[in-house]
């Protein structure tokens, strides 16, 4: 791999494109400054934004994030094709299905860097003989990856402890994927006037609470215990909302059908959906609450401390880094109670939460400009090697 670095070809894959558009936003332009930088995804309406917002290639390969083995052999079989085409020098994956797929693509044909990102391990929240076959995935995708990139602490310590490799895995910086732009993740682009107008919007007083939930509208996101949570909590306490902000498909969520129509009927609960910006909403909002089952450094974490939320999460990985007594409380997994007394706590002594502090914790250890230089230098490390 001789040459400048400009021609090293960097193959960037994820399972659907949103992983792309949202998580990694910004990353592989930055890279584009010094590789030939191609995104492999599944089709989507977010391809555009990444041709748009990345300014690379993408090639599109139909994946599927659940096992489907007629639909993943034609994966594997798409995956060959590309990337005997493209003849990459690295291929970076992460999501699991396009993982699982491309390292051993890029192992057949013979790609000398193989990295593998781990984020959140589907293992951790299954029983029986899903989590087996789960675990067996994950050992095959690291044993042909040259390289495994932990997410964060806890999910090195994971792989470690479940015996999924014998390679070390690193992390770069102090974890998660894409760091945080903390020059667009700022209260002040939000003005006091669109805050309010916002709440006027949902019949939401401006004294009144708001919690809010960023993300998949799924069981394994701890959904079920925290409207059930919620309802009981306004029996006694009118002046206090909820806000949900993800997708949400009863066919895929295993949702509990009577938490489905909580969702859909209390006045106090609003599903805004998948949002593409989601600023504003979270300048209207008091505290962010994420009872997820497992991640892997959820990035919302980082967005709604860099605008100052305190936050209410499960000890998934990722907290011990970022969760301090100055910024958020940790409830325990699969607990109504649990998140009934963070609820009752926050609300009770929130002005101990300094948002500046919330604010200050995230941007001084995982800005992106800190970050996208380590992960270039890392790059550059392998191809020196």
């Amino acid at each position: 791999m001789g040459g400048t670095l400009l021609k090293y070809k960097l193959l960037r894959i994820t399972t659907v494109p949103m992983s792309i558009s949202l998580l990694l936003k910004g990353q592989l332009r930055f890279l584009n400054q010094y590789f030939d930088v191609v995104a492999v995804t599944s089709n989507g309406d977010e391809i555009h934004d990444i041709i748009e917002d990345e300014g690379i290639k993408v090639i599109q390969v139909p994946m599927k994030r659940e096992i489907s083995i007629l639909h993943d052999l034609r994966s594997f079989s798409r995956l060959i094709r590309v990337f005997k085409d493209e003849k990459p020098d690295i291929v970076h994956a992460n999501t699991p299905k396009a993982s699982l797929l491309s390292m051993i693509v890029a192992w057949l044909i013979g790609v000398p860097i193989r990295i593998y990102t781990v984020t959140g391990l589907r293992f951790e929240s299954e029983v029986g003989f899903k989590r087996k076959l789960l675990i067996l995935m994950e050992r095959i995708t690291c044993y042909f990856a040259t390289h495994i990139n932990a997410e964060s602490l806890g999910v090195k310590m994971l792989l470690k402890s479940e015996k999924i490799t014998r390679k070390e895995a690193f992390i770069i910086g102090n974890g998660n994927i894409n760091g945080i732009d903390e020059i667009f993740w700022n209260p002040k682009s939000v003005s006091e006037l669109e805050r309010i107008n916002f709440r006027r919007q949902y019949n939401i007083s401006n004294v009144d609470f708001c919690f809010l939930f960023v993300g998949r509208v799924v069981k394994d996101k701890g959904v079920n215990e925290l409207v059930r949570a919620f309802e009981y909590f306004c029996r006694y306490n009118e002046n206090y909302n909820l806000i949900i902000v993800g997708p949400f498909d009863m066919n895929e969520s295993n949702i509990d059908l009577d938490v489905a129509e909580v969702m859909q009927k209390h006045p106090k609960i609003f599903l805004l959906g998948f949002q593409k910006d989601i600023r504003l909403i979270m300048a209207s909002c008091d505290v962010l609450v994420l009872p997820s089952y497992r991640e892997g450094f959820p990035n919302v974490l980082l967005q709604a401390g860099a605008m100052g939320l305190p936050i209410i999460v499960t000890p998934v990985n990722g907290t011990e880094e970022l969760i301090d007594s100055q910024n958020g409380i940790i409830i325990e997994k699969f607990s109504i109670e649990s998140i009934l007394h963070a609820f009752r706590a926050i609300t009770n002594t929130e002005y101990l939460f300094d948002k500046a502090y919330c604010r200050n914790k995230v941007t001084t250890n995982y800005s992106q400009a800190e970050f996208y230089p380590l992960l270039y230098k890392f790059y550059r490390s392998l191809i020196n090697d």
